[in-house]
């Protein structure tokens, strides 16, 4: 046209061409009435209203300037919300006018927003709910590196004083900063703590070689050993013996070749049948109650007039030990199960772990207590070692000697400072 043919009026010929599109599209459309015409033609109008008023003549670079400035954008807006207007105007329409379509779309509309709606809402209260817990998460990490950075310092602080009670503190920070880790695995300054920490307890570390000397040399293979007032007794397949202070053979008796089937009761005189053996690989006596390890389970049979009742079941729930499991009872029942032992209390497990003990690969076999110890003393058959781990389970030192790994029972006298071991057909002793 003669307008956009001048170069100053290009922004008024576009605009022209943009408004004569809509109304032809809604001719396409076919039919609202004379109602959207007279919309639609009012629209027109200001639109060309507001274009006449730009200046005649107006610079090029201007006109450039106008197509991305804010009356553009402001143009624009207005006439896309123009459209929505006349779109909802058009819905309302239709439906009061009763068509089938159009209700449809509202239901669907209806539908799809109350989804919207019902999505976001569960979104919102996940994040709210995750940043909750993430909190507490990092409340309970922060309360657990302060505890163990008071531990580390003040087991560092009083190791030249005392090196059990620096052990224990050191052992204690391990524990505090393995529950920071387990709740943020990855965290940079916990896992920097932590092998500060188990520096400090490997220079600390109390290890002892025990040199052994031969207690008694029975001459036949030995299979167990046990502490009696009267001194040691110390059994093979088909015997016992009595051995005195000095090691030498007392008292005699002959258990029968049956040894490895049965169970038997008998001071030094003839034994009596007390049960099937069955698959048990260990066996302990307490208060007069004989207590038999199964694979996976802890026989107990009580005594009673003539002999002993039929067994039951001391555990609640069955278990599933290792070949080299071994147990002792001092009130509570400790079984070893390949690198952790086990605590019970009247059939029940209770928490037990070991802290300060760095080297997590051995193999627990022998274990033995008494009710008068504080401490348990557990043969780690893979290291050739005998662990001595406080009952609150802090891990105290380690006698070494190759012996124990081919030990078959131990039994430790705190009162007189020694221990004794089964190896082959031998006793042997040393000092603790």
């Amino acid at each position: 046209t003669e307008i956009s043919a001048d170069s100053a009026q290009s922004e008024i010929g576009v605009a022209i061409i943009c408004v004569k599109g809509e109304e032809g599209k809604e001719d396409e459309e076919g039919g609202e009435g004379m109602e959207d015409e007279k919309t639609e033609q009012a629209s027109s109008e200001e639109n060309q209203a507001v274009l006449r008023e730009v200046p005649q003549g107006v610079p090029g670079n201007l006109t450039g300037n106008l197509k991305t400035g804010s009356a553009g954008r402001i143009a624009k807006a207005g006439v896309s919300i123009t459209l929505i207007f006349k779109a909802v105007w058009g819905e309302i329409k239709r439906l009061r006018r009763g068509d089938i379509r159009a209700t449809l779309r509202l239901k669907r509309n209806i539908v799809i927003v109350a989804f919207l709606v019902l999505l976001v809402l569960s979104f919102s209260a996940f994040m709210t709910i995750r940043s909750q817990r993430d909190r507490e998460k990092l409340a309970q990490f922060n309360d657990h590196m302060k505890n163990a950075s008071a531990k580390f310092v003040e087991g560092d602080a009083i190791l030249e004083l005392n090196r059990d009670r620096a052990r224990n503190a050191l052992a204690e920070a391990g524990d505090e900063v393995k529950a920071a880790l387990a709740l943020i695995p990855g965290n940079t300054d916990a896992k920097l703590l932590a092998d500060k920490i188990s520096q400090k307890l490997k220079d600390t570390e109390n290890v002892s070689t025990v040199d052994f000397q031969t207690f008694a040399g029975i001459g036949e293979p030995l299979v167990g050993l046990s502490n009696t007032p009267k001194g040691l007794v110390v059994f093979s397949a088909d015997k016992m013996y009595q051995l005195d202070g000095d090691g030498k053979i007392g008292d005699k008796a002959e258990v029968g070749n049956n040894v490895g089937a049965g169970v038997f009761s008998f001071g030094l005189e003839k034994p009596k049948d007390v049960a099937d053996g069955g698959s048990a690989f260990d066996i302990s006596v307490f208060l007069g109650n004989i207590y038999l390890l199964d694979p996976g389970q802890i026989a107990k049979y009580v005594p009673v007039e003539g002999g002993y009742a039929k067994s039951v079941d001391y555990l609640n729930n069955p278990e599933q030990f290792s070949k080299n499991s071994h147990f002792v009872i001092d009130g509570l029942v400790w079984v070893t199960n390949g690198k952790s032992i086990n605590k019970y209390m009247r059939g029940a497990k209770e928490d037990f772990s070991i802290s300060g003990l760095l080297d997590s690969n051995g193999e627990f076999g022998e274990i033995y207590t008494t009710a008068d110890s504080d401490n348990l003393y557990v043969v780690d058959v893979s290291n050739s070692a005998l662990l001595v781990i406080k009952k609150d389970g802090v891990y105290q030192k380690a006698y070494q000697s190759g012996e124990f790994a081919k030990s078959s029972a131990v039994i430790v006298d705190e009162s007189a400072g020694k221990m004794y071991v089964v190896a082959g057909s031998k006793v042997l002793a040393g000092a603790l």
